[in-house]
C-alpha cells in the first residue's frame, strides 16, 4: 500500500561480539504522516494547556496579564521543540533522516538563522537577566516607549504616540538602552514656566507648590520643589520639580499639563503676570525724523 511506501532507508552499524552488525529501517509515508500528525495533535494540547496555565498565572498568583502572556509564549515554544524530538521517537524515524537537510541548506540559510539565533538567545538572556521586563519604560535606538512583549526572535515596545516597534532581542544587549524604570517606577519630571519682573517671587513659589500638592498623581515623597533658576531676557525664570509613578495608566504629558491649567488660574486669581518678549526701541533724536507721505491709487495718503 502506499502508506508503506519507502522514501528512504537508514542503516545502523551495531558490533556484537566483536563483528560489526548492518541494520536497516525504512521512512515510510506512513510514518510520516503518523509523525505529522502526532505532532500537531500534541502541540493543540500543548497551546491549549498554555492558555490555562496564562489564566491561572493572572486569577491566582496576580502575575500581570503582560508578563504571563510571555511566559506561555516561551513555554509553548520549549515544549514545542520538545514534542517535535519525542514525536520522531515515537515514530521511529532517526534524526539523522535530516541530515542531509542541514549539508543542502547551510550554506543558503546560514546567515539568516544565525541572526534568528543571535536574537532567539538573547531573548533568553533578557528573560533571565531581567534587565527589561514587560512594563517597564526604555530608549533604545532613538525609540521611547513601553515594554509590552518579549517575544522569541524580538521585543514591542509601545511609544508614546501610540505606536508599536518591533526591536531584535539582541538590540537590547549590543546598544545602550536606557531604562526608565529598571530599579522604580518613580520619576522626576520639571515644568518651567516665566513671570514678568516685579512680580512676589515667593508668591509665584507658593503658587506652584500649591498646586503641585492639589494634583493626586504627584508623589509627596520625594516632595516636590521649586526652584528660582534664573534672571532671564523677559522673565523671572522657575522651576516646578516633581515625582510622579510611571505607571501604564498614567500619562506624564497629561500630568504637566493639568498642571498648567492649575497655575495659570492660580496666577489671574494672584494677578501675578506670565512673562512674554518684550523689546525697547530708542529712536536717535540727535537728528530730525525724516517723514514721507504717500498715497495709494485711491488717493488715500499714508506715512
Amino acid at each position: 500500500m502506499i502508506w508503506n511506501f519507502e522514501l528512504f532507508a537508514v542503516e545502523d552499524t551495531v558490533e556484537v561480539g566483536g563483528q560489526k552488525i548492518i541494520t536497516s529501517r525504512g521512512v515510510t509515508v506512513g510514518k510520516s504522516a503518523g509523525a505529522v500528525i502526532l505532532f500537531f495533535a500534541g502541540y493543540m494540547v500543548i497551546a491549549f494547556l498554555g492558555r490555562r496555565l496564562q489564566r491561572v498565572l493572572v486569577s491566582r498568583f496576580g502575575v500581570n496579564e503582560q508578563n504571563a502572556n510571555v511566559m506561555r509564549r516561551w513555554l509553548v515554544a520549549v515544549f514545542a521543540f520538545i514534542l517535535l524530538v519525542l514525536t520522531l521517537n515515537l515514530a521511529r524515524i532517526p534524526l539523522t533522516v535530516f541530515a542531509f537537510l542541514g549539508g543542502a541548506l547551510a550554506i543558503g540559510v546560514g546567515f539568516g538563522t544565525q541572526t534568528l539565533i543571535k536574537n532567539f538567545i538573547s531573548g533568553i538572556l533578557l528573560l533571565i537577566e531581567r534587565k527589561v521586563r514587560v512594563g517597564d519604560i526604555v530608549e533604545v535606538e532613538g525609540v521611547v516607549g513601553r515594554v509590552t512583549e518579549v517575544d522569541i526572535r524580538s521585543s514591542t515596545v509601545l511609544g508614546f504616540d501610540g505606536v508599536e516597534t518591533l526591536i531584535p532581542n539582541a538590540s537590547f544587549l549590543e546598544n545602550k538602552v536606557t531604562n526608565w524604570t529598571h530599579t522604580s517606577p518613580q520619576m522626576r519630571r520639571v515644568l518651567r514656566v516665566g513671570v514678568a519682573y516685579g512680580s512676589p517671587v515667593q508668591a509665584v513659589s507658593e503658587v506652584l507648590m500649591e498646586c503641585a500638592g492639589r494634583h493626586g498623581l504627584i508623589l509627596n515623597t520625594p516632595e516636590p520643589v521649586v526652584l528660582f533658576e534664573d534672571f532671564g531676557d523677559n522673565s523671572l525664570i522657575f522651576a516646578l520639580y516633581f515625582w510622579i509613578e510611571m505607571l501604564p495608566q498614567v500619562n506624564a504629558l497629561k500630568v504637566a499639563s493639568d498642571l498648567r491649567f492649575m497655575i495659570e488660574k492660580r496666577f489671574a486669581e494672584k494677578g501675578i503676570i506670565i512673562s512674554f518678549p518684550q523689546r525697547d526701541v530708542h529712536f536717535d533724536t540727535g537728528r530730525p525724523l525724516k517723514v514721507h507721505i504717500v498715497s495709494d491709487a485711491q488717493g488715500n495718503l499714508g506715512c
